[in-house]
């Protein structure tokens, strides 16, 4: 499941993706994502950490309270040292969107 409310980010990530061979859900927003993780299992989720309606670590903490054993990313231009910080503390994988970030992506999938 990627969570991305950019639609060029969201689609390219997608593409990048389905090019390894992983089937992809995309939601916009932090209510999408919700709805469609109660309609299927997901391997993996991935989320832009900032959404219009949610951020990534209270999006991660409603999945995670459903499913504890969920593999979590976070993807942000953001890397703060507190944001970080608070990734590492609840076992979420960081991904920094920087121009090597689809591979990132791909290699915490693996």
């Amino acid at each position: 499941l990627l969570i991305e409310d950019d639609e060029l980010m969201r689609d390219m990530i997608s593409m990048v993706l389905n090019l390894q061979g992983h089937d992809v859900c995309a939601a916009a927003t932090g209510a999408d994502a919700r709805a469609v993780f109660c309609a299927a299992t997901y391997d993996a989720v991935i989320s832009d950490l900032y959404l219009p309606d949610d951020d990534g670590f209270a999006l991660h903490d409603a999945l995670r309270a459903k499913r504890p054993q969920l593999r979590f990313m976070l993807l942000s231009g953001e890397t703060d040292a507190a944001v970080l910080g608070k990734a590492a503390e609840q076992n979420i994988r960081f991904v920094a969107k920087d121009e090597n970030f689809a591979q990132a992506i791909v290699a915490a999938l693996e």
